[in-house]
């Protein structure tokens, strides 16, 4: 498939005119849909760590509304990454994971773009998780796994054993602004450990140039060095994409 028809697949065709997306919000979701949309305007005024999950939580009180809001909000950025992967990736991965996959669309698109790779999400969220495992079943993948993993926790990943490519697409940024040095610890060190010896990381961290110097610091302690870096156009946005690998590598 191509990466149109695979976002079409699963109901990915925004972004749809903001009057439209309000109206349905409301119509479609009720006092949900209301909520969701003061959550998002709490978090805009004043972000913190905890209005963002508030956020994602009530986003994911139903899959049809979490459906909806990642197909306006999120259609432009996996287009982006899907069309990155296809033409950056030519050796497909044994096995990826995607973390901070939250209700796992992104994990879905990445398994029809890669249908032999072993697939498998990660989240904090278990109501995330919940809604990823429900809509895998919905577009015929229950194939993919969804596990409910916290990377800021100590050892939280040793159980799920090694991949060949790990991708945080929408995850860095919330780290840097919010985690601790001891959770910047634990991030690390679960995802050098969760990478083969060739394994690559690759991460899509928005706002430019300083995060992506943040995190190259953050993640040198635990041996991962960045080896290529390019650039991703969503929209008018350019978006740093870093692929790390572990310094150890032969």
């Amino acid at each position: 498939m191509t990466v149109d028809e695979i976002l079409k697949t699963h109901d990915l065709v925004g972004p749809y005119p903001q009057e439209i997306y309000v109206n349905h919000m409301d119509t479609a979701f009720g006092k949900d849909g209301g909520r969701f949309m003061d959550l998002v305007d709490e978090l805009l005024a004043s972000p913190s760590s905890q209005k963002s999950q508030n956020v994602f939580q009530q986003k994911n009180k139903s899959v049809a509304m979490s459906l909806y809001v990642s197909s306006h909000q999120n259609t432009p950025l996996f287009r982006g990454v899907l069309n990155f992967l296809e033409s950056n990736f030519e050796k497909r991965p044994t096995s990826f994971r995607d973390i901070g996959c939250e209700n796992g669309l992104l994990t879905l698109c990445l398994s029809s773009l890669w249908p032999r790779s072993s697939a498998c999400g990660l989240d904090r969220s278990g109501r995330a998780i919940g809604v990823a495992r429900k809509l895998a079943a919905r577009f015929g993948q229950s194939a993919v796994k969804f596990e409910v993993a916290d990377l800021t926790k100590s050892d939280s990943c040793r159980d799920l054993g090694q991949t060949d490519l790990v991708i945080a697409s929408s995850l860095f940024h919330e780290f840097l602004m919010w985690c601790s040095e001891e959770e910047w610890q634990s991030i690390a060190s679960n995802l050098r450990s969760m990478m083969t010896g060739t394994g690559r990381l690759l991460s899509i961290t928005r706002f430019g140039d300083i995060h992506v110097a943040r995190l190259n610091d953050r993640l040198q302690p635990a041996g991962l060095r960045p080896v290529t870096r390019s650039t991703l156009v969503i929209g008018d946005e350019r978006v740093p994409v870093v692929v790390y690998a572990r310094i150890d590598e032969n």
